[in-house]
């Protein structure tokens, strides 16, 4: 550590100060290299490009990771099979998964359809999933009138509050009262100059692939 390591920062740290091109010894600029780092259009853009995709991937990862491992601890069945599902795409190689995920992320592939259907259909989503708060807060608030330790989150009030979320959603849709939106998308995952937020939208797909492939280990 100390060699490999905490010599290399150091003596990182050093040059910086420096000007140093291996042909000539160093010469010493101080400041001079930060300040042509800060006044660089494209190293900004690398720097939060950068900050970012490790804030996106790191949360995602650790948020998702946290609940597989609780779901799979709470398999009462097949505990073996549902480990290893969860893990097969952490030892995929990088060849297949880079092939499935181009295939998801073309311009009429898996993920566009996915983004056409939730937006096409947001109010029903929309209406879904607060019907499902409702009545998930209110079965839970009413069965704590009468028992403790109910969980706000108990498995069959969740499941009875999703069927009647999805019971509304399908009556006022049968009544017309919510519009289908139409629209004709192409997304380009893959264009560097295409920006969602406050990155481009290739570094989403990426951001994607990676916690896919790596939320299991």
């Amino acid at each position: 550590m100390a060699l490999f390591f905490v010599y290399a920062i150091v003596r990182t740290a050093c040059y910086s100060f420096t000007d140093f091109d291996l042909f000539k010894g160093p010469g010493f600029v101080g400041l001079s290299n930060y300040t042509a780092l800060v006044s660089d259009e494209l190293f900004l853009i690398a720097l939060r490009n950068t900050i970012g995709f490790s804030l996106i991937v790191t949360t995602v990862q650790s948020m998702l990771a946290l609940a597989l491992a609780v779901l799979v601890k709470h398999a009462v069945r097949a505990r073996g099979l549902i480990q290893t599902v969860f893990y097969l795409p952490s030892i995929m190689s990088s060849t297949a998964m880079t092939l499935i995920f181009l295939w998801l992320f073309q311009r009429d592939g898996f993920m566009t359809a996915t983004v056409s259907v939730v937006l096409a259909y947001r109010g029903h989503i929309l209406l879904f999933f607060m019907g499902l708060v409702a009545l998930q807060g209110a079965l839970v608030l009413n069965a704590r009138r009468r028992y403790e330790g109910i969980s706000i989150l108990d498995p069959f009030f969740l499941l009875a509050a999703a069927f009647g979320a999805l019971t509304l959603v399908v009556t006022c849709a049968f009544a017309g009262l919510l519009p289908v939106f139409d629209n004709d998308l192409l997304i380009t995952w893959l264009n560097t100059q295409q920006h969602f937020l406050f990155m481009p939208v290739t570094l989403w797909s990426v951001a994607l692939m990676n916690v896919f492939t790596t939320v299991r280990r």
